[in-house]
């Protein structure tokens, strides 16, 4: 039995949860075979917002190596349109990872689709990018690192409503792009290795809060990272 499972790496958007409850949730578990949905909810802290370790939490939570797992990362303001839908049911090819939607060609972020094998061979996420962004420019160099092939549907903003939600980018994580950008830049591939495997799956803690059950198919975990 194949699982179709939708990560969403959430804190404080309530009113885009429900909403994405409500009108996403339903249509993708009418378009997928064994639809999953599982919200990681990063707990109250006063640390700041961690997408890249959520989506590591929520792939280590899930995932079953006896069994042929779909995952997606996607943002919880973002509702596939009617008309894009079937793209989330692209087959995927052996290496390949599926991007749904992005913000620049040099990115792995907003939606992607991949199996288990691709992500845990990348190593996933980084962990350390507290704040908004650069885990995601990451996530595509890693990928590229172990020529995975990156197949891109083009979506465009007219493929989806989009709730809207301004961020604030992180100084830090601006400073850690430069330092990123740098590293895969340059001709040292076991440099890059030793980086790559410095932060991930590998070495991911966190400490599940709360397993919340939102219906038959949804279900959301409070941790601390």
């Amino acid at each position: 039995m194949t699982r179709n499972i939708v990560l969403i790496p959430y804190r404080n958007r309530k009113k885009h949860l429900e909403y994405f409850l409500k009108h996403s949730a339903p249509k993708l578990k009418a378009e997928l075979d064994n639809f999953e949905l599982l919200v990681i909810e990063q707990s109250a802290d006063n640390k700041l917002f961690n997408r890249g370790k959520l989506l590591n939490v929520g792939f280590d939570y899930c995932n079953d190596d006896e069994q042929e797992i779909y995952f997606w990362h996607h943002y919880v303001d973002h509702k596939p349109l009617k008309k894009i839908l079937k793209i989330y049911n692209t087959k995927i090819k052996p290496n390949t990872i599926i991007s749904i939607k992005e913000p620049h060609n040099r990115s792995l972020g907003t939606i992607i689709k991949f199996s288990a094998k691709e992500f845990k061979k990348i190593n996933g996420f980084r962990n350390t990018f507290w704040g908004w962004g650069i885990e995601d420019r990451d996530l595509y160099h890693r990928a590229k690192f172990y020529n995975i092939n990156i197949e891109r549907k083009q979506c465009n903003k007219n493929n989806f409503k989009i709730l809207g939600h301004k961020h604030n980018g992180n100084q830090m994580n601006k400073k850690k792009s430069f330092y990123t950008e740098k590293i895969f830049n340059s001709n040292n591939k076991e440099f890059k290795k030793k980086y790559i495997n410095y932060s991930g799956l590998n070495n991911l803690k966190y400490k599940i809060i709360e397993e919340i059950e939102i219906n038959e198919y949804c279900k959301k975990i409070i941790v601390e990272i």
